[in-house]
């Protein structure tokens, strides 16, 4: 999960040098800095990439540039830009990456997010263990972000700088210092989807089990079939056992198709979980979506959109963007609470849904 620059332009790679150069007091407000000649002979860069990169900075606010006195650092602290900081982010233990790989997706998209946004900042990416050993050692300005909705063992090091806690389940939200996905609704959008535009009526569902996590994502089923005056039938609804890889789809979906109970969709909790239902589907010759729809959760890039999966797009990416927000507000605000935010998922729709008349 490295920041990697190679696919970056030459100026925007230039512009981040001198942002940081500046962001980090090496170049201080009103110090003029070298000319784009004077630049040209003692970097590799070419003049265009220079211009270019000073645009970047004149339009952060970062300098001023004038004929007359050239390029000059701007107060840019009264500009809005903060001094950068050491963040942390807790990565997932190896064996929980292997367990469940879900978790992994998750954790990788915010701060992918995160990444996109950052500021100068100094992301260190650790595990448990290494983050502790930092925050005894760090004398630094430092924040943190946890991933999970927790602080655990990491809540007596946090006391003396900002946090920002991301909450992926309704049950878990958090009013400041937090952003949360709201898996409750967005489990109600996707099932009003397959209701409403699409016209099903008898819908199943293939759910991870009774783990926070989950818990939420029956919840918004149960609610839209309430919504639409659908009977909830609890022999519609398999549960994987927690499992939220292929093999579980797989087998819950062969579990489906043998209790023989009647359905035309099947809304599936995880995108990985989905594709095993869509691989059991095609084992067994069921046709999707003609002769029965799948829509999942989760939009994995490079498994939903290669399966064709009609599924809901959870903005995790999004997620991490506000966070790093958030955190940068607490920062200039004396490490202030603010107020958490809210996120939903979206409908992406490709090839495994249709209308009911169609089957």
């Amino acid at each position: 999960m490295n920041d990697k620059n190679e696919f970056k332009p030459k100026y925007v790679e230039f512009a981040e040098k001198l942002k940081e150069q500046i962001l980090t007091g090496q170049w201080q407000v009103g110090e003029k800095l070298p000319t784009v000649s004077e630049l040209i002979s003692t970097t590799d860069y070419s003049q265009p990439t220079i211009q270019h990169a000073m645009q970047i900075l004149v339009r952060e606010g970062l300098v001023i540039r004038s004929r007359k006195s050239g390029t000059v650092v701007a107060d840019w602290q009264s500009r809005g830009h903060i001094v950068p900081h050491n963040i942390y982010i807790r990565a997932p233990e190896l064996e929980l990456v292997k367990k469940h790989p879900y978790a992994w997706f998750v954790t990788d998209s915010i701060t992918k997010g995160i990444i996109s946004d950052n500021h100068g900042h100094r992301l260190k990416i650790l595990t448990l263990n290494e983050l502790i050993s930092e925050f005894v050692r760090d004398d630094q300005p430092k924040a943190y972000f946890s991933l999970d909705g927790k602080l655990g063992k990491i809540g007596m090091f946090i006391k003396n700088f900002p946090y920002i806690l991301n909450c992926r389940a309704t049950s878990l939200f958090q009013t400041v210092n937090s952003v949360n996905y709201d898996a409750i609704i967005s489990s109600y959008l996707t099932v009003m989807y397959l209701i409403c535009e699409l016209g099903h009526r008898d819908i199943a569902m293939v759910w991870g089990g009774v783990q926070k996590n989950y818990i939420d994502s029956l919840a918004g089923y149960r609610m839209a079939l309430n919504v639409a005056k659908i009977p909830f039938r609890q022999e519609l609804v398999f549960s994987s056992g927690g499992g939220g890889i292929e093999e579980s789809g797989y087998q819950t979906a062969e579990d489906l198709l043998n209790s023989g109970k009647k359905f035309s969709a099947v809304f599936v909790d995880t995108d990985p979980k989905a594709v095993g239902v869509l691989q059991c589907f095609a084992d067994k010759g069921i046709k999707v979506p003609e002769d029965v729809s799948v829509i999942g959760m989760d939009n994995v890039s490079g498994l939903s959109d290669i399966a064709g999966l009609t599924t809901l797009k959870k903005p995790f990416g999004e997620m991490g963007k506000t966070m790093l927000a958030l955190l940068e507000k607490r920062i200039k605000n004396n490490y202030a609470d603010v107020n958490s935010e809210m996120f939903y998922g979206t409908i992406i729709k490709r090839n495994t849904c249709a209308p009911l008349k169609s089957h």
